[in-house]
């Protein structure tokens, strides 16, 4: 499940539509920012579903902590906070793979996926004396 605005405005607690356009563009910060911390996000999503809800988590910690920090102006950056940092290293370590485990995992994926089998659409029945065949 990838984030939605709305979420984004539960976790943050925000009522208003006042800053949708800063909230879409911190959405996608934060997805950039994941997918470049972490080798072949997409792909480790789609082969441990279950990470996803770690990275929805770490999008939403970073969004909040952008949001919330957004007016340092003059200031240091700051860090991620620690479980953020914490996160982005252990999907990044479930990223580690060699060739071989990337192709188990993309082989057990695909014995689990049905197979659709091609079907024949029914012909009209032609009627006698036409030049059909």
């Amino acid at each position: 499940m990838a984030i939605t605005l709305n979420d984004v405005k539960v976790y943050l607690r925000i009522d208003t539509d006042a800053e949708d356009v800063l909230l879409n563009k911190l959405m996608a910060v934060s997805m950039a920012t994941l997918t470049g911390a972490v080798d072949n996000y997409a792909l480790l999503i789609q082969l441990k579903p279950q990470l996803e809800e770690k990275g929805d988590m770490v999008q939403l910690s970073m969004i909040a902590d952008l949001y919330e920090n957004r007016n340092l102006e003059g200031q240091t950056p700051q860090a991620y906070s620690r479980i953020v940092e914490t996160m982005l290293h252990q999907l990044q370590y479930e990223s580690d793979l060699s060739a071989d485990e990337l192709q188990k995992l993309i082989d057990e994926q695909a014995q689990e996926e049905p197979t659709e089998e091609p079907t024949e659409e029914p012909t009209e029945p032609t009627e006698p004396g036409s030049d059909e065949p």
